[in-house]
């Protein structure tokens, strides 16, 4: 029938495949009988009973979450997109797909789940570097968010969205244009300083504004900055804390593996060091 292209070959596949419901090949003759004639819940039914038998080839399961998204069936791609997310382990496009699918139900953890796992995939997937920082803008989270979309555009210097979020969120840090340098103290004054005009700034907008930052820097041997923690954050204001992240993060630091950990009071009771 096949060879003959007769219409009437899906019939007889369906009988074979009534007569041999396990049977791997029928079944898979009749899931791709339907395909071919477009009738694709139809196809997908019997892509799902084909998958129950087990042993579910990649191209099997990839034509199945098709059908799924063009049913708009978002649990059974979902599903579908887990299977081959763990049969292959070196692509990252089933994970960013399921990112796709938790954000849109609000699932932002998930989402945030499904993309750190692309990127341990893929580490220069940058369409899940810019998916993080957008959900840490949303969160109100803007050191974390400009972090990300900096490592973004280190990957992809030609994504001028992303390179739009960055010149967006130095400016609303108040970045000095001049980065500090030399030893952690001379850094630590220097931030001090540009952090207090800043903290003048943003107090005249958030009466009663005062409180502590504690920030620890993680400095290797040749004076490059492998990261920054946050150990205390007690003014809760985003953008005070993006400026005296980026300022100690930003800062060129003298040779000498070290992590010296920085404190900045500011409001009432105003310290030094």
């Amino acid at each position: 029938s096949l060879e003959a292209k007769d219409p009437e070959t899906v019939n007889a596949a369906q009988a074979l495949a009534d007569l041999r419901p396990k049977d791997r090949e029928a079944r898979r003759m009749l899931a791709e009988l339907r395909f071919d004639l477009g009738d694709k819940a139809a196809a997908a039914k019997e892509y799902e009973r084909l998958v129950r038998l087990g042993n579910a080839e990649l191209p099997v399961l990839q034509r199945l979450t098709t059908l799924y998204r063009f049913l708009n069936d978002a649990e059974g791609e979902e599903r579908t997109l887990q299977i081959i997310a763990a049969m292959d382990e070196k692509s990252a496009d089933a994970n960013m797909r399921i990112a796709e699918l938790r954000y849109a139900r609000k699932d932002l953890e998930g989402a945030e789940g499904q993309w750190l796992e692309a990127l341990v995939r893929d580490p220069k997937r940058v369409e899940a570097r810019e998916s993080i920082a957008k959900l840490r803008v949303d969160a109100g989270v803007l050191h974390e968010a400009l972090d990300e979309y900096r490592k973004a555009f280190a990957i992809d210097p030609t994504r001028s969205e992303t390179a739009a979020a960055i010149v967006k969120l130095e400016a609303d840090f108040k970045l000095p244009k001049k980065k500090a340098r030399g030893a952690p103290g001379n850094v630590y004054w220097a931030v001090q300083a540009s952090l207090g005009k800043f903290f003048d700034e943003r107090k005249l907008q958030k009466r009663g504004l005062e409180g502590k930052y504690k920030l620890r820097v993680r400095i290797s041997k040749e004076g490059t900055v492998e990261g920054v923690d946050v150990l205390e954050d007690g003014l809760k204001d985003p953008l005070l804390l993006g400026h005296v992240y980026f300022g100690l993060h930003d800062a060129e630091y003298a040779k000498g593996k070290s992590e010296p950990v920085f404190e900045f009071e500011l409001g009432a009771k105003k310290k030094g060091k």
